[in-house]
């Protein structure tokens, strides 16, 4: 913030919706609502992936904790040309568990592709090993695969386990939060910047200002910017601000015309150029 001397303004009429004193009944512009509508959606798109994050982890918690070991042999071994390299390799092995305490799950076999998750048995839930994935290379009839399982929420739920998959579920934790954090964060400021503009609108003074300056920056993605003076209360000097805009609102300013400026009168920090905050 900077103070400067204000030269006398041209003649200009505050707009008719603002002159009367605050308080005053003003509908968001419909560009503010859109945004903070974006902006909602967005966030419950990235809340539900950080949620979803997060219970995987505590289901893989609790699997651990609480979860009971099961172990299944390879009862087959499917041999013949490898989809990404054309040559002889395994594509594939049937496994049956030892036991599981599901009916008629221990007489069934499950078999595994190359490249596949495990597809759980029909009476299990769907989502049971779907989070899996055994790799099929070196395996042989009658090696032993371990699993852990329990009931989650309802639903029997069966996981590899060997590796045990606690860099997983630490890595799944981790970003649930992240982007928990930084979805909540994003939905705050969206809704502190709609707020401000809302306080603006409806509380604020409106002054006549100027404006000093207008410019743009030489970045790739150039940033617009207007200067504006306007009077500090009764006082002759005057206050400049810089506020950057949408090229569509720059183009509407030209140096030395007079705005409207909407100022709080208990919060000075707090400022707008009219037609900015109100653009449609």
């Amino acid at each position: 913030m900077t103070t400067t001397s204000l030269e006398p303004v041209l003649e200009h009429v505050i707009e008719p919706e603002i002159a009367d004193p605050p308080p005053r009944r003003l509908a968001l512009p419909m560009g503010t609502r859109l945004l903070l509508s974006v902006a909602t959606a967005m966030f419950m798109l990235l809340a539900y992936g950080g949620v979803r994050s997060v219970f995987e982890a505590v289901k893989l918690s609790a699997l651990a904790v609480h979860g009971t070991q099961l172990t299944a042999h390879i009862v087959a071994v499917s041999n013949g040309a490898m989809p990404a390299t054309g040559s002889v390799g395994q594509t594939g092995f049937t496994y049956r568990f030892d036991k599981y305490p599901g009916e008629g799950i221990a007489q069934q076999s499950t078999v595994v592709e190359t490249g596949q998750t495990i597809l759980p048995d029909r009476s299990l839930s769907q989502e049971a090993g779907a989070s899996g994935r055994l790799k099929t290379k070196a395996y042989a009839v009658g090696d032993v695969l371990v699993f852990r399982t329990m009931n989650w929420m309802g639903h029997p739920v069966i996981h590899p386990w060997r590796p045990a998959p606690i860099g997983t579920g630490i890595f799944l934790a981790a970003a649930g939060l992240l982007v928990l954090f930084v979805s909540t964060t994003f939905l705050w400021k969206v809704v502190q910047w709609a707020q401000r503009r809302t306080l603006l609108l409806r509380t604020a003074e409106a002054r006549i200002g100027t404006i000093t300056h207008k410019f743009t920056t030489n970045d790739e993605s150039p940033r617009f910017y207007v200067r504006y003076g306007f009077a500090s209360g009764s006082s002759s000097e005057g206050i400049e601000k810089e506020e950057q805009c949408s090229s569509a609102q720059w183009r509407q300013f030209e140096v030395g015309m007079p705005v409207t400026v909407l100022v709080d009168p208990k919060d000075p920090s707090k400022y707008g150029l009219y037609k900015i905050i109100n653009f449609r």
